[in-house]
């Protein structure tokens, strides 16, 4: 009989799979593809901070009833970080990795320059060999960086027990996740969204969006949410 592959699945907690009336199977709940956007999380839970630095510097009255006395919202599932983001985030990190790598190539060249002009034709035919295996395994750690800019969609989730002293390997794996998702919700407000408005300030767009819909596209291309449209 046919048998189907068992798949792993990188998927928020709530998600879940059943089978359908139709004997179908069907994946339910996959609301959170991407983590939570931590400049919307509360300092004290693991938050950026953002929001509150920016209602203490403004001294939001506390009778307004415009201003959230707090960030906890029933619909805090829908505030999460834009794909566009996370993707330009990772691929940021792994530019940045390359080019010190490649910075540091160079420098170990230039030193080993003198040793290498001296070698014996033979043991430069057997140098190119290890180079090449060198490479090889260089080209392995690559992608094993790559593999660590994987996001944890299940960071800062309310009502999670924590496993501090339950299994210390998961919890300290947990705070790298949180860490992470952090930086890339402190480049989202520190770097794309300032990087946007001096594009539209100096007139260095292309096109100059003329009515919501456009607005909408160019900065979910920035992979900045239309809740940041105050903050724009």
């Amino acid at each position: 009989p046919f048998v189907s592959a068992t798949m792993e699945l990188c998927a928020p907690l709530e998600a879940k799979g059943i089978k359908g009336s139709d004997q179908r199977k069907y994946v339910l709940d996959m609301t959170r593809l991407t983590p939570r956007d931590a400049n919307w999380v509360p300092k004290d839970k693991g938050g950026t901070g953002r929001w509150e630095s920016v209602a203490e510097t403004n001294g939001a009255a506390k009778g307004n009833n415009r201003v959230p006395k707090d960030m906890e919202d029933d619909e805090w599932t829908v505030a999460v970080l834009r794909n566009e983001l996370v993707t330009g985030y990772a691929q940021m990190l792994m530019g940045k990795y390359l080019r010190e790598k490649k910075a540091a190539e160079a420098e170990k060249k230039a030193a080993e320059a003198d040793d290498k002009a001296n070698e014996a034709d033979n043991d430069k035919e057997k140098g190119g060999s290890q180079e090449e295996e060198k490479k090889s395994a260089l080209s392995e750690e690559d992608l094993e960086y790559l593999k660590s800019l994987r996001f944890n969609v299940n960071v800062f989730l309310p009502g999670i027990r924590s496993l501090e002293g339950i299994d210390d390997e998961a919890f300290e794996h947990m705070k790298k996740d949180e860490e992470m998702v952090r930086n890339a919700s402190l480049h989202l407000w520190d770097e794309v969204i300032p990087g946007l408005t001096s594009e539209i300030r100096d007139g260095n767009l292309h096109t100059v969006p003329h009515d919501g819909r456009s607005l909408t596209e160019l900065i979910h291309q920035r992979g900045i949410n239309c809740r940041y449209l105050g903050r724009l």
